[in-house]
């Protein structure tokens, strides 16, 4: 009996312990925002929008990556992580697809966007019951249909198209070539989002249209998108700050 004993309880131990050791080997996958941005825009943009999505929207420092192109040299030491290239939005996804994997996922948003307070836990809500997310998902769908790149990334799958990323990568910074790839960049506008689940459908975003802006707000989760041209008329490009 005593043997019995001994032996239920060594099952028992060994049983928890190994339990404890799949805990441990586990960890709920990350979910951090990045923000791309350029040289051109960054001391315009990125200061109030950085403020305002942590003191307003309480995304924490470690969740919160900032990508700028268009630099004088690559640089990772800071907050913003600085490249040489650029390509507008997706600046920041092609210096993802060439960073460690952790198997973490990042939702991508413009530097001309804003949010309200209550942001984090929306979205950290929205994320969870979303479950597993294979490849990514789509923020919303704009006036033409396009989510305009922004949206959850899983960052395995950013690797897996890192030379499609890395095909996008401009190192001029002239309005001529920045025109060129702003163009480039509607051609291949939703791509890398292509056929994934969308997170909030159309009854779910309030667009108003102010002039040759669209105002795209997801009141729900406390974001707003500034669009601008909007699809009004012949595509326009600002390059003063």
């Amino acid at each position: 009996m005593k043997y019995i004993i001994l032996i239920l309880f060594l099952a028992i131990f060994i049983f928890f312990f190994l339990l404890q050791r799949r805990r441990a080997a586990f960890q709920e996958p990350k979910l951090l925002v990045i923000v791309s941005t350029c040289k051109r825009y960054r001391d315009k943009t990125i200061e109030p929008l950085v403020n305002n999505l942590k003191n307003d929207g309480g995304v924490p420092d470690d969740r919160l990556v900032i990508v700028s192109g268009g630099e004088d040299s690559d640089d990772d030491s800071e907050l913003i992580k600085k490249t040489k290239y650029q390509f507008w939005e997706l600046t920041g996804l092609i210096w993802l697809a060439s960073q460690e994997d952790k198997g973490d996922y990042y939702l991508l948003i413009h530097d001309t966007c804003k949010v309200d307070p209550g942001f984090w836990d929306n979205l950290q809500k929205k994320f969870r019951e979303m479950g597993t997310i294979e490849i990514g998902a789509r923020l919303l769908e704009n006036n033409g249909g396009s989510c305009m790149n922004m949206g959850i990334y899983k960052h395995s799958y950013l690797i897996s198209r890192k030379g499609e990323l890395d095909a996008l990568k401009n190192y001029k910074d002239d309005d001529q070539s920045l025109s060129d790839s702003k163009i480039v960049g509607y051609g291949v506008e939703g791509k890398f989002l292509s056929g994934t689940p969308l997170m909030y459908s159309k009854d779910k975003v309030q667009i108003t249209i102010e002039g040759e802006k669209c105002i795209n707000k997801i009141p729900e989760l406390g974001f707003t998108k500034i669009q601008q041209n909007c699809g009004q008329g012949d595509l326009k490009i600002k390059f003063d700050v």
